[in-house]
């Protein structure tokens, strides 16, 4: 974890910097409507997806508890030119897209920023569906329905239909230790 959003005792292991990255489905949503075509979550490679919040609801956020799990959000995500990298083909797209539509709205001070990079505190397991609550850094917040998704998991295996793990592994929760 990068120096200024650390105590001593946070480590992080086989992440760029910070452990997990949240964003809200509707902000997604909101980015796929600008562009006029749909847009997949895995481009921007989350670890959790917050359903049910409006658009960009997490870049107001301090804290969220998902189930047994209180995450801290320490800082916007800035993003870089891999979101333009089809992570199906590994064929980056021609247009520049989607970086080149958020940097239209989502730039601040030279930075595309889409999503939160968050740290976990405490140790404890996250199930699909768990409930939610959150505090904003200032203001109203307007709370999450729950976890749409955890990327950790394979992601051809989850049903948002019935909500539940299909994975042929038999993983049925995430676990998370600080």
């Amino acid at each position: 974890i990068p120096g200024g959003y650390q105590t001593v005792n946070d480590r992080v292991g086989f992440a760029d910097g910070f452990p997990l990255l949240l964003i809200g489905q509707g902000s997604l949503d909101d980015l796929s409507a600008r562009m006029g075509r749909p847009q997949e979550m895995l481009r921007f490679r989350p670890n959790l997806v917050i359903e049910g919040a409006e658009a960009f609801a997490e870049d107001g956020w301090k804290r969220i508890r998902i189930g047994d799990i209180e995450f801290q959000l320490l800082t916007p995500c800035a993003r870089c030119i891999l979101t333009t990298v089809d992570p199906a083909t590994g064929e980056r797209s021609a247009d520049r897209e989607p970086f080149a539509t958020l940097k239209t709205y989502r730039e601040v001070e030279g930075n595309v920023l889409f999503g939160q990079n968050v740290a976990n505190e405490g140790w404890a397991s996250l199930k699909w569906g768990c409930p939610s609550k959150c505090w904003s850094r200032g203001g109203d917040c307007r709370c999450p329905a729950g976890v749409l998704s955890a990327a950790l998991l394979p992601t051809d295996h989850w049903s948002s239909k019935n909500r539940s793990c299909q994975s042929t592994r038999g993983w049925g929760e995430l676990s998370f230790w600080p």
